[in-house]
């Protein structure tokens, strides 16, 4: 298992997996010796960040990540071309962390939005805001 791979990249070449790691370093790991790949990482977050979700395009369900580096109050909307909300999927007081939900999406294929405002408890005047855009298919 590789683990303390913080903000890392990773590249598929023939049989084999290289995973490249933040401050450098690059290994090379053969596909038929992995099991699982397990995200790991003991520190919390320095920013506020919300992550390209993955697969996009997708069918049926997609993976959106985000990260909060205090307690925060969270709501996760996933909004259509008109601006109206069809999923919400996070409403809740989380811990700081790095976070990760996903959608499996009950619409029409098209071009959506997912939308994260994070308002953090010890200071609610620093409020998060930001908007991407991803394709359902089907």
């Amino acid at each position: 298992m590789l683990t303390g791979l913080v903000g890392q990249s990773f590249a598929v070449s023939g049989s084999n997996l290289f995973p490249g790691a933040l401050g450098g370093g690059v290994w090379r790991r053969p596909l038929s010796e992995m099991t699982s790949v397990e995200w790991f990482s003991t520190d919390l977050p320095t920013q506020f960040s919300l992550h390209k979700n993955f697969p996009n395009p997708f069918n049926p369900s997609t993976t959106i990540c985000y990260s909060l580096p205090t307690n925060s109050r969270v709501r996760l909307t996933i909004v259509n071309m008109l601006g109206q909300v069809v999923g919400e999927l996070v409403n809740e007081e989380q811990a700081a962390g790095w976070k990760e939900v996903q959608w499996h999406a009950n619409v029409a294929s098209g071009i959506y939005f997912y939308r994260i405002e994070a308002v953090p408890i010890s200071n609610p005047s620093n409020r998060f805001v930001d908007v991407k855009k991803m394709i359902v298919i089907k």
